[in-house]
Protein backbone atom coordinates (compact mmCIF):
# COMPACT_ATOMS: atom_id res chain seq x y z
CA UNK A 1 0.00 0.00 0.00
CA UNK A 2 2.84 2.38 0.80
CA UNK A 3 4.51 1.69 -2.55
CA UNK A 4 1.24 2.30 -4.38
CA UNK A 5 0.73 5.59 -2.53
CA UNK A 6 4.26 6.59 -3.49
CA UNK A 7 3.77 5.60 -7.14
CA UNK A 8 6.56 3.02 -7.11
CA UNK A 9 6.78 -0.76 -7.36
CA UNK A 10 6.76 -2.72 -4.10
CA UNK A 11 10.20 -3.92 -2.97
CA UNK A 12 9.93 -6.88 -0.64
CA UNK A 13 13.58 -7.87 -0.19
CA UNK A 14 15.21 -4.78 1.27
CA UNK A 15 17.31 -4.10 4.34
CA UNK A 16 14.45 -2.09 5.87
CA UNK A 17 11.99 -4.97 5.38
CA UNK A 18 14.48 -7.41 6.90
CA UNK A 19 14.92 -5.09 9.89
CA UNK A 20 11.14 -4.88 10.38
CA UNK A 21 10.74 -8.66 10.05
CA UNK A 22 13.45 -9.13 12.64
CA UNK A 23 11.50 -6.82 14.93
CA UNK A 24 8.34 -8.89 14.43
CA UNK A 25 10.29 -12.06 15.13
CA UNK A 26 11.83 -10.67 18.31
CA UNK A 27 8.54 -9.21 19.52
CA UNK A 28 6.43 -12.27 18.65
CA UNK A 29 3.96 -10.07 16.77
CA UNK A 30 2.95 -12.62 14.16
CA UNK A 31 1.26 -15.50 15.94
CA UNK A 32 -1.27 -18.29 15.54
CA UNK A 33 -3.91 -16.38 17.49
CA UNK A 34 -3.69 -13.51 15.02
CA UNK A 35 -4.01 -15.88 12.06
CA UNK A 36 -7.06 -17.48 13.70
CA UNK A 37 -8.64 -14.08 14.28
CA UNK A 38 -8.03 -13.03 10.70
CA UNK A 39 -9.44 -16.26 9.30
CA UNK A 40 -12.74 -15.78 11.13
CA UNK A 41 -13.00 -12.02 10.59
CA UNK A 42 -12.91 -11.45 6.87
CA UNK A 43 -11.00 -14.08 4.93
CA UNK A 44 -14.17 -15.77 3.77
CA UNK A 45 -12.88 -18.22 1.12
CA UNK A 46 -10.35 -19.81 3.49
CA UNK A 47 -12.80 -19.79 6.40
CA UNK A 48 -15.53 -21.43 4.30
CA UNK A 49 -13.09 -24.14 3.19
CA UNK A 50 -11.86 -24.71 6.77
CA UNK A 51 -8.33 -23.66 5.78
CA UNK A 52 -5.83 -21.06 6.87
CA UNK A 53 -5.86 -17.94 4.69
CA UNK A 54 -3.19 -17.55 2.05
CA UNK A 55 -0.76 -14.65 2.12
CA UNK A 56 -2.60 -13.15 -0.86
CA UNK A 57 -5.93 -13.36 0.98
CA UNK A 58 -4.50 -11.71 4.08
CA UNK A 59 -2.83 -8.93 2.07
CA UNK A 60 -6.03 -8.24 0.12
CA UNK A 61 -8.32 -8.37 3.16
CA UNK A 62 -9.94 -5.24 4.52
CA UNK A 63 -10.05 -5.52 8.31
CA UNK A 64 -9.53 -1.94 9.48
CA UNK A 65 -10.47 -2.44 13.13
CA UNK A 66 -8.21 -5.49 13.42
CA UNK A 67 -5.34 -3.57 11.81
CA UNK A 68 -6.01 -0.62 14.13
CA UNK A 69 -6.13 -2.87 17.19
CA UNK A 70 -2.82 -4.53 16.31
CA UNK A 71 -1.18 -1.15 15.66
CA UNK A 72 -2.47 0.19 18.98
CA UNK A 73 -1.31 -2.89 20.88
CA UNK A 74 2.15 -2.49 19.39
CA UNK A 75 2.14 1.22 20.24
CA UNK A 76 1.18 0.56 23.86
CA UNK A 77 3.06 -2.73 24.27
CA UNK A 78 6.54 -1.44 23.69
CA UNK A 79 7.87 -4.80 22.48
CA UNK A 80 11.05 -3.27 21.06
CA UNK A 81 12.56 -0.30 22.96
CA UNK A 82 14.32 1.25 19.95
CA UNK A 83 14.68 0.90 16.20
CA UNK A 84 18.22 1.42 14.91
CA UNK A 85 18.88 3.11 11.59
CA UNK A 86 22.12 4.27 9.98
CA UNK A 87 22.28 7.84 8.69
CA UNK A 88 22.64 7.72 4.91
CA UNK A 89 23.82 11.33 4.70
CA UNK A 90 25.15 14.07 6.96
CA UNK A 91 22.24 15.68 8.76
CA UNK A 92 21.25 17.61 11.85
CA UNK A 93 18.65 16.76 14.51
CA UNK A 94 17.59 19.59 16.83
CA UNK A 95 20.92 21.34 16.36
CA UNK A 96 23.03 18.21 16.81
CA UNK A 97 25.20 17.18 13.85
CA UNK A 98 24.74 13.52 12.77
CA UNK A 99 27.49 12.38 10.36
CA UNK A 100 26.73 9.95 7.56
CA UNK A 101 27.17 6.36 8.77
CA UNK A 102 26.19 7.12 12.38
CA UNK A 103 23.81 4.65 14.01
CA UNK A 104 20.70 6.47 15.26
CA UNK A 105 18.28 4.79 17.65
CA UNK A 106 14.64 5.88 17.41
CA UNK A 107 12.94 5.24 20.72
CA UNK A 108 9.63 3.41 20.54
CA UNK A 109 8.72 4.15 24.15
CA UNK A 110 8.71 7.27 26.26
CA UNK A 111 7.24 10.76 25.82
CA UNK A 112 4.73 10.90 22.99
CA UNK A 113 3.92 7.20 23.06
CA UNK A 114 2.31 6.69 26.46
CA UNK A 115 3.00 10.05 28.12
CA UNK A 116 2.60 13.62 26.95
CA UNK A 117 5.45 14.54 24.57
CA UNK A 118 8.29 16.70 25.84
CA UNK A 119 8.53 20.24 24.58
CA UNK A 120 11.05 20.98 21.83
CA UNK A 121 12.72 24.35 21.48
CA UNK A 122 11.24 25.40 18.14
CA UNK A 123 14.36 27.42 17.29
CA UNK A 124 16.34 24.15 17.12
CA UNK A 125 14.18 22.59 14.39
CA UNK A 126 15.67 22.41 10.89
CA UNK A 127 13.99 23.62 7.69
CA UNK A 128 12.44 20.25 6.74
CA UNK A 129 11.03 19.89 10.27
CA UNK A 130 9.39 23.31 9.97
CA UNK A 131 8.03 22.47 6.52
CA UNK A 132 6.44 19.25 7.77
CA UNK A 133 5.07 20.77 10.98
CA UNK A 134 1.38 19.84 11.34
CA UNK A 135 1.59 17.69 8.19
CA UNK A 136 -0.07 14.77 9.99
CA UNK A 137 -1.40 16.50 13.10
CA UNK A 138 -1.10 15.20 16.65
CA UNK A 139 -3.01 12.68 18.70
CA UNK A 140 -4.95 14.01 21.65
CA UNK A 141 -2.45 13.68 24.51
CA UNK A 142 -5.24 13.54 27.11
CA UNK A 143 -5.72 9.80 26.38
CA UNK A 144 -2.28 8.99 24.97
CA UNK A 145 -1.66 6.31 27.64
CA UNK A 146 -4.89 4.38 27.00
CA UNK A 147 -5.60 1.65 24.45
CA UNK A 148 -7.65 3.37 21.74
CA UNK A 149 -7.63 1.48 18.40
CA UNK A 150 -9.94 4.14 16.98
CA UNK A 151 -7.04 6.61 16.87
CA UNK A 152 -5.78 4.67 13.80
CA UNK A 153 -9.10 4.87 11.92
CA UNK A 154 -10.52 7.53 9.64
CA UNK A 155 -13.92 7.75 7.99
CA UNK A 156 -13.95 7.30 4.23
CA UNK A 157 -16.31 9.07 1.84
CA UNK A 158 -18.87 6.24 2.26
CA UNK A 159 -18.95 6.55 6.05
CA UNK A 160 -16.91 3.37 6.61
CA UNK A 161 -13.76 3.10 8.67
CA UNK A 162 -10.34 2.89 7.02
CA UNK A 163 -7.11 1.93 8.81
CA UNK A 164 -4.48 4.59 8.32
CA UNK A 165 -0.99 4.10 9.75
CA UNK A 166 -0.16 7.81 9.59
CA UNK A 167 -3.29 9.09 11.35
CA UNK A 168 -2.22 11.50 14.08
CA UNK A 169 -4.88 14.17 14.39
CA UNK A 170 -8.16 14.02 16.30
CA UNK A 171 -10.88 12.28 14.34
CA UNK A 172 -14.62 12.06 14.60
CA UNK A 173 -15.44 8.39 15.21
CA UNK A 174 -19.14 8.81 15.80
Amino acid sequence: MTANKGGRPAAYDTTAIRDELFGFLVAGHECTAEAALVSTSGIKPAYAAGENPTVAEIVKSNLPYLDATLAEILRCGGAIPAIPRRATEDTEIFGHRIPKGTNVFMLTQGPGYLDKPFQVDESRRNKSSWESHDKNGMWDVADIGSLQPERWLILDENGGFVFETLVLGPHNHS
